[in-house]
């Protein structure tokens, strides 16, 4: 969490403003057994202002599937990265 500022001037205007920002990350792994395991991931940063205006808060939800065989000599792992499929509103 810190307090972002801009003061300054970008293509001849005078700028003067301020915000709040912040980010989170969560890691979530559940084992389903000794071989088995999901694994849950999100990282989110805040609308933040810009020198042009402002850009848009920012999150990326991943999850992933691990099962490994043989002994663990042989690993598969299943990956979505970005899950929300585009229904979110996530940085526009």
């Amino acid at each position: 969490m810190y307090n972002f500022a801009i003061d300054g001037a970008y293509n001849g205007n005078k700028i003067d403003t301020s915000s709040f920002v912040y980010s989170l990350n969560i890691n979530s792994i559940y084992s389903f057994s000794e071989t088995a395991s999901m694994q849950f991931n999100f990282n989110y940063l805040s609308d933040r202002v810009t020198a042009q205006g402002e850009d848009s808060r920012f999150y990326s939800p991943n999850l992933s599937f691990k099962k490994s065989f043989f002994d663990n000599q042989f690993v598969a792992i299943l990956q979505w990265q970005n899950f929300d499929m585009g229904l979110l509103d996530i940085n526009e």
